[in-house]
């Protein structure tokens, strides 16, 4: 995980700042709870925090546990996010996008979460783990199905004005600039957002709103990192992997996947790209695009370069039909 451990961007300082507490006195509700669990005395002083806010140092693990435990985090979480990525999940609006299962209604509501006001973390929240499993519920998320709720009944006709309006976004970032287009991009969600909450529709029309959501939560992660907010961009491209998977959409799945890649391997995580780029080259055979199978090549060649590997960056790429294996007859 790549974080900025500046003072004003560590994760540690990011959670006290929006409880609006000090580090002293979190520190202390710290050290008493790290006695409740039997692990003897800790100090609490204020240079403690201070220094693991700087990156001077990190707190203990059972430090870590005795945090966790107020948090109501599990130490299982603790254990495979790591020092200081598991802090995040300690926020509701990120546990809502990067933690919740993933069904419809979930999505619905992490469609919500990040459509509400902008975040400007500059450090990424998500870590190794985060990125291994939302490809793999990604795969496995049961797509959404008809909606009855009492609203007004629509028909194919609003999607497709959605598609449409869409397409005519992504011709507008070098014209308007990548911060009016992410602007525009939010309320496109907004209003994808409402057909989904307040309308009734048919199990097509349904997922093709989850994929006008995944498309606007792609286009709106995308302008967010290319305009410096890229903690607001990961957690849009989350939510689109959601919304694709609603939406039984593999395309913008993993037309997601290589714009978010883009974001791993600039921010010096370019293991995690070359992972979300094999996840969608996995999706190739049921895209059936060779233009997305080449971009996806051309993707992974530059992670791979960005980590270093040139060897693996000037293989030939393996032939998309060759992904998957057909059952013998």
């Amino acid at each position: 995980m790549t974080v900025d451990t500046s003072a004003e961007q560590h994760p540690l300082a990011y959670l006290l700042s929006r409880r609006g507490t000090t580090h002293e006195a979190y520190l202390f509700r710290v050290a008493e709870q790290h006695r409740r669990m039997g692990y003897g005395q800790m100090g609490h002083r204020k240079e403690k925090a201070s220094r693991w806010v700087s990156g001077e140092n990190a707190p203990t693990l059972r430090t870590q546990f005795a945090m966790a435990a107020l948090e109501k985090i599990p130490p299982e979480t603790v254990l495979a996010h790591g020092w200081p990525g598991w802090l995040l999940l300690a926020v509701p609006d990120d546990h809502a996008i990067l933690a919740a299962p993933w069904t419809t209604t979930a999505t619905v509501h992490a469609l919500e979460t990040a459509g509400g006001p902008v975040d400007r973390r500059k450090f990424l929240i998500t870590t190794s783990v985060t990125l291994t499993s939302t490809v793999a519920q990604w795969s496995a998320a049961a797509p959404a199905g008809a909606a009855f709720t009492g609203g007004r009944r629509i028909d194919g006709s609003t999607p497709d004005r959605f598609e449409h309006r869409l397409e005519e976004l992504r011709h507008l970032d070098d014209e308007l600039g990548s911060g009016e287009v992410y602007d525009a991009a939010r309320t496109e969600l907004r209003l994808i957002l409402s057909a989904l909450k307040d309308s009734t529709y048919s199990e097509r029309v349904g997922r093709r709103l989850f994929g006008a959501a995944a498309e606007a939560s792609r286009s709106a992660g995308w302008t967010a990192y290319d305009s410096g907010q890229i903690a607001a961009a990961e957690r849009h491209y989350v939510t689109a992997m959601r919304a694709a998977a609603s939406a039984d959409d593999p395309v913008v799945g993993a037309n997601t996947l290589a714009f978010w890649a883009i974001q791993q391997y600039s921010t010096g995580n370019p293991r995690g790209a070359i992972d979300l780029i094999d996840a969608a080259l996995a999706q190739a055979p049921r895209i059936g695009s060779a233009r997305m199978t080449a971009m996806l090549h051309a993707r992974a060649c530059r992670a791979h370069a960005h980590a270093g590997d040139t060897r693996a960056a000037d293989r030939p790429p393996t032939p998309p039909w060759t992904l998957t294996r057909t059952p013998a007859r």
